[in-house]
C-alpha cells in the first residue's frame, strides 16, 4: 500500500503523485474521495497515479485525453487561421460567430487540461489569439484586423471562465456527494 506520510513529508516519490489541491490526503478513513480529474502525476508523463479508491489508468487518462484535446484544438484553429482563404474549413456563415466560439472551446479545452495553471492558459489561449492573428499579415490571401484579435480574446476568455465556474462547481458537487 502507499505510503501517505513519505508523500506529505516531501520524501521523493517515484511513480506516484503529488496530493490533489490543498494538501489533502484521500486515502484513508473517512476523508472523502476525489474525482478522478483532480489527480494529477508529479512528472506528468507516463506516472503511475494514486488517488483515493481510483484506479492509476483513469486519472491518467482523464489527464491524457483533455491535454491531447486542447493542443489538437490549438493545432486545428492554427491551421484554419494560417490556411490559404478557400482551404479554410467554414462551420458557420459568419465569421465573427467562429472566432469566438473556436477560442471559447479552446480556452475551455486548455482550463480543462492545465486547471492549477491559469497563467499558463490565458498565456496560451490569449497569446495564441494574437499571434495567429499578426501572423496572418505574412499570409498574401489574408488579413488581419484588429477586430478579428479582439473576437479571439474575448472567446478565449469567455471560454476560460466557463471553465473554471463549472470546474469550481463540479468540485463543490463531488464534495457534497461525498459527505
Amino acid at each position: 500500500m502507499f505510503n501517505h506520510e513519505k508523500l506529505r513529508s516531501g520524501a521523493p516519490t517515484i511513480g506516484r503523485t503529488a496530493l490533489p489541491r490543498g494538501g489533502r490526503s484521500f486515502g484513508s478513513g473517512e476523508e472523502p474521495q476525489p474525482p478522478p480529474w483532480q489527480c494529477e502525476p508529479l512528472d506528468r508523463v507516463g506516472a503511475e497515479v494514486y488517488c483515493g479508491n481510483y484506479s492509476g489508468s483513469v486519472a491518467t487518462m482523464l489527464y491524457r485525453i483533455s491535454v491531447a484535446v486542447a493542443w489538437a484544438s490549438l493545432a486545428f484553429i492554427t491551421y484554419a487561421s494560417l490556411s490559404p482563404i478557400h482551404d479554410r474549413p467554414q462551420l458557420s456563415s459568419s465569421a465573427n460567430i467562429e472566432h469566438v466560439a473556436a477560442f471559447a472551446f479552446l480556452g475551455l479545452a486548455f482550463c480543462a487540461a492545465y486547471r492549477d495553471r491559469m497563467t499558463l492558459v490565458c498565456s496560451l489561449v490569449l497569446g495564441s489569439a494574437v499571434v495567429l492573428e499578426l501572423l496572418q499579415k505574412l499570409t498574401p490571401d489574408r488579413h488581419a484586423r484588429l477586430l478579428d484579435a479582439s473576437e479571439k480574446v474575448v472567446g478565449g476568455l469567455l471560454g476560460i471562465l466557463l471553465a473554471s465556474i463549472a470546474l469550481r462547481l463540479i468540485e463543490r458537487w463531488t464534495a457534497a456527494s461525498d459527505v
